[in-house]
């Protein structure tokens, strides 16, 4: 039998990747899973991961939970709407290819998503709890402009993965 920790690590083997040119975007809640599953990407397929909250976090206390996180997020953004924006821009011209993790600012997706290129992965939509209202309310707008994108055929559905737990 798997022990617990086994267990919560390989969760995501069940989700299948999908195909991208340039870059993997991958969307979800705190604690959803996402920095686990890019390391698993890059693992499989050797992409380099840029991770949005390092940035923040590297401005805090190692401890600071969500809502103080996301109280700088709004403070910077108050003063420059595209700051992380173009901080993402710049990591992705870096790379051939990435995995882009954390995002939850709609600003900052539809800047640097390409339709043609790119892919993206929602975690756990619908089993995770926001900690904070710009969580929610970004991670839903991301969802609604990919749907939107889906349903115009500016992507195709095989990029777009909705991974649940099983």
């Amino acid at each position: 039998m798997a022990s617990r920790k086994e267990s919560i690590l390989m969760w995501y083997d069940h989700i299948v990747i999908p195909s991208f040119k340039r870059t993997l975007w991958i969307i979800g809640l705190s604690g959803s899973g996402k920095s686990s599953f890019a390391r698993a990407v890059n693992l499989k397929l050797n992409v380099e991961i840029i991770e949005t909250g390092k940035w923040i976090r590297a401005m805090h206390h190692p401890e600071s939970e969500t809502p103080e996180l996301t109280a700088s997020v709004c403070s910077i953004l108050d003063k420059d709407s595209r700051f992380f924006s173009r901080k993402i821009a710049e990591e992705i011209k870096k790379f051939e290819r990435s995995i882009v993790v954390g995002t939850r600012n709609p600003t900052d997706f539809v800047d640097s998503f390409n339709a043609k290129t790119d892919a993206v992965v929602f975690l756990g939509l619908n089993q995770f709890t926001a900690k904070t209202s710009f969580e929610k309310s970004g991670v839903d707008a991301i969802c609604a402009f990919v749907d939107f994108l889906r349903t115009s055929d500016f992507v195709t559905h095989d990029r777009v993965v909705f991974a649940t737990r099983i």
